[in-house]
């Protein structure tokens, strides 16, 4: 049996996953978000899916929060938190929240299609908070008790098992669309393996980007650090990563 794939690439972070068959034993992995009001939606098709298309700005008013794909592969559905659905290759379109748009307190939050002949649409079971001011980070990713925080001094990056942090951090501005600071990239070597691993700091700019709804408000979902390196060319190396949310 062969894995392919679909991912869906946009001008905003990756928010939802969409898995289903596209030929005989194979199945297809899609993930999909938009940033409301502007850019538009390009699929990138890897393994034997095929790429069928994707929403472009005229039809985005609000992010895409979920996917499903056809039950023989050669399609697939979208759906916006607005509740507008997009239908692409044999994926046939059975209708939308389009003439009654979701609260955007109540939010649409996906959608499902089992045999293809129609498609559930589900919004949250109960109404978002007002947003924050300014979007917050989950620093200390789900650890119970800690919840997102403001221009935090530290930010963790592996949940798993803690080898890799931004420490010390300062910040130069935190705005409602991104936050920039510098601090440090400390990390676990994990030589001759992490248990005895030694942690190695070095010094980083980070910048936080792509505020996203969230049972907090409005929370940063992606963090970008170039950490100084001095073997790599330009004496810099430039990470991106997706930060952990408190969902909805």
């Amino acid at each position: 049996m062969a894995n392919v794939g679909v991912c869906l690439r946009t001008t905003f972070a990756v928010l939802v996953l969409a898995v289903g068959p596209v030929a005989a034993g194979a199945f297809a992995s899609s993930a999909a978000s938009a940033q409301p009001g502007s850019g538009s939606g390009s699929v990138a098709s890897f393994g034997d899916a095929a790429t069928e298309g994707g929403p472009s700005a005229s039809q985005l008013v609000a992010p895409v929060v979920g996917m499903a794909a056809t039950p023989g592969g050669g399609g697939y559905w979208l759906v916006a938190a607005d509740g507008g659905v997009f239908s692409f290759g044999r994926a046939a379109f059975h209708g939308s929240m389009g003439a009654a748009p979701a609260n955007p307190s109540i939010p649409a939050v996906g959608m499902a299609a089992p045999d293809g002949a129609g498609y559930w649409v589900t919004t949250t079971a109960k109404a978002l908070p007002a947003p924050t001011p300014v979007p917050s980070v989950l620093a200390e990713c789900n650890r119970p008790g800690a919840g997102p925080a403001v221009e935090p001094t530290n930010i963790v990056l592996a949940c798993g098992d803690g080898n890799a942090s931004l420490t010390g951090l300062a910040w130069s501005s935190w705005g409602v669309s991104s936050a920039t600071g510098s601090g440090e990239y400390t990390h676990n070597l994990c030589v001759p393996n992490c248990a005895s691993g030694t942690f190695v700091s070095t010094p980083t700019s980070v910048e936080l980007r792509y505020p996203v709804r969230s049972a907090a408000g409005s929370e940063f979902s992606t963090v970008t650090y170039s950490a100084a390196t001095p073997t790599a060319p330009g004496g810099r190396t430039t990470y991106s990563a997706v930060v952990e949310t408190s969902g909805y």
